[in-house]
């Protein structure tokens, strides 16, 4: 689908184009009477106009538009992280206390303050997990659900109004998709292989001993670190959140 600079790139060479071949070959070549060359023309030019005109009200309309559901698009956002920055802080370790002490600050202001662990978690270089939990995460597929949904969610999002976000917000919310998909990938791999004894028997000897090698807190860790970036991303740019 080509997008609206390159439709009108296109509209005007191609209008160039047609004028000049009139002028400058058809009429002085006597192909096209005179009178008839410059009508063509000018209707070329009017056409162009009321193209342009049409266009412009066309956008004006959907900027309108999209003015009456801006705030609660962005407000859909808002709560999708929240809720993913949520799901995070369950395998964090410490995340469940820093949620209880949130819980307890009931001023707004206050709250958003706290999302000083948001900058933390971002800047730390290994993301530390509770291994109880961890363990729950890993043998229990129906706990990642959440994670899931709201990738369901930021992806209907972003497909109904990707042309009125700004870049830099749609490619942070593609982001946080695909890091939901590593993680599902790496949930996936741990149930498939590492929980099943029988597969694992029919893979080679040295292929076995590597799935045996590999660090699921490590490959998860990895995966709730990007989720972090992305949100601090969103925060940082105007998406700001309070939790839980």
């Amino acid at each position: 689908m080509l997008s609206e600079k390159i439709y009108w790139i296109i509209l005007i060479v191609g209008l160039i184009v047609f004028v000049s071949l009139i002028g400058l070959v058809l009429i002085p070549c006597r192909i096209l009477d005179y009178n008839l060359g410059i009508n063509l023309i000018s209707e070329s030019i009017g056409i162009l106009f009321t193209i342009v005109f049409l266009t412009w009200l066309f956008n004006l309309r959907e900027k309108n538009q999209w003015k009456v559901v801006e705030n609660e698009v962005y407000s859909d956002i808002q709560m999708e992280i929240a809720s993913l920055f949520n799901a995070i802080l369950d395998y964090v370790e410490g995340g469940l206390k820093l949620k209880v002490t949130a819980l307890g600050k009931q001023d707004k202001e206050t709250r958003k303050k706290s999302l000083i662990v948001l900058q933390e978690l971002k800047d730390t270089e290994k993301m530390k997990l509770n291994d109880v939990l961890l363990y729950t995460l890993l043998e229990n597929r129906n706990s990642t659900e959440i994670f899931s949904e709201i990738a369901r969610r930021l992806s209907d999002i972003e497909r109904k109004y990707s042309k009125f976000l700004s870049a830099e917000i749609t490619l942070s919310l593609m982001r946080l998709q695909i890091a939901i998909q590593g993680l599902n990938g790496v949930l996936t791999l741990y149930s498939k292989y590492s929980k099943s004894k029988l597969i694992r028997k029919t893979l080679p000897k040295k292929l076995e001993a590597e799935i045996m090698k590999i660090d699921y807190a490590e490959l998860v860790g990895f995966s709730f670190k990007r989720l972090i970036e992305e949100i601090h991303k969103l925060h940082r740019i105007g998406i700001e959140f309070t939790y839980p």
